[in-house]
Order: structure tokens, then sequence, then C-alpha cells
């Protein structure tokens, strides 16, 4: 095939998309349309004429199945979305905890476990985080916490006149693929 050929198919195929296009917009300005308000002051809905069984029964809008406007408006008003985290287990049917009045300010994310240098990561109740060494005390506007002794994976710690022990909670465990070996 030759250059003057493939010039020849190019505008033959144009040509064709051109033509398609016109019968699309053809079909879409010869097809009768009526506008359908069901309620004052609603917008109208668009729906294909179709014959009425009925002279006083006006068309279904496609997709609407019949509901009515109250019907719609809570339907839209729904929450369906899926929350974007997955739940601990067993916290949906505990459901949500609820604060007591000792209750800590701070929660351990983590330990540094080192001889002479440990530190210990904390999140304040505000959501800010700090590290704290042994003897360190958290800015809290609750008071905050005393950091008294850090192991691994756990911390010591007083608020007020109360001693806690805190752990670090344990590591989500991720389903690993099985891989197989050729």
């Amino acid at each position: 095939m030759d250059v003057r050929d493939r010039k020849r198919v190019l505008g033959w195929a144009t040509a064709a998309t051109a033509l398609s296009g016109v019968v699309v917009l053809a079909a879409g300005l010869l097809t009768p349309m009526q506008a359908v308000v069901d309620v004052a002051g609603a917008r109208p809905s668009v729906a294909a004429e179709t014959p009425a069984s009925d002279p006083g029964e006006r068309p279904k809008v496609p997709g609407v199945a019949g509901l009515t406007l109250e019907e719609l408006q809570s339907l839209c008003a729904m929450d369906v979305r899926k929350p974007l985290f997955n739940a601990p287990p067993g916290s949906a049917a505990q459901g949500p905890a609820k604060p007591t009045a000792n209750a800590l300010s701070v929660r351990l994310l983590g330990t540094v476990d080192e001889p002479g240098h440990s530190m210990a990561i904390l999140q304040g109740a505000n959501g800010a985080i700090e590290v704290c060494g042994e003897g360190q005390k958290t800015d809290d506007a609750s008071g905050g916490v005393t950091v008294l002794r850090i192991d691994h994976q756990k911390v010591t710690v007083t608020q007020g006149a109360k001693s806690y022990e805190l752990v670090v909670p344990p590591l989500p465990t991720l389903a690993t693929p099985e891989v197989s070996e050729p």
C-alpha cells in the first residue's frame, strides 16, 4: 500500500466519521421530548414522549420508578460511602469508646529502646506527637503525663497520682500472597 492509497483510506474514514456525527445529531434533534413538572417550584424533568394509556396519566420518567419527590430526596441524603479505614476487630460490636473520668490524655505509639537513651513516642489527645525520655513530662492542656520507665514495647507513666502501664499496640498483619517458585 503506497502513500496515495493510505490517503484515500484516511479520507473515506474521515468522511464516514463526519456522516455518522451528522446522523446522530439529526436523530437527537428529531426525537420528540416534553418537560414534566411534578411539584410547583421543582425543576422540570425531561422524558421521551410515550403514549399514555390514560389521557390524564403523565409519562413515566425512566430510572425514577414512580418515586415521589420526598422519597428521592431521602435516597439522595443517605450516606452510602464506606469508611476509608478498617476498624480494629471487635470494635463494631463494642461501639465507640466512651471516655472515663480517669482516661489517659495520651496513647503510646512506639518506643525507641537503647541503653541509656530510651524514648517513648506518645500521641496527645489533641493529636500532637511527642518524643519523651524517662522523667520527662508531656506538654498537654489536661496536665500531661510523666514518663517513669521505658521498656521494650512498654512504658510506665503517671498522670496525677495514678500510675499506668502503656503497651505498644500490635502492628496489623497484612496477608502476603502465596508465591510459587518456578
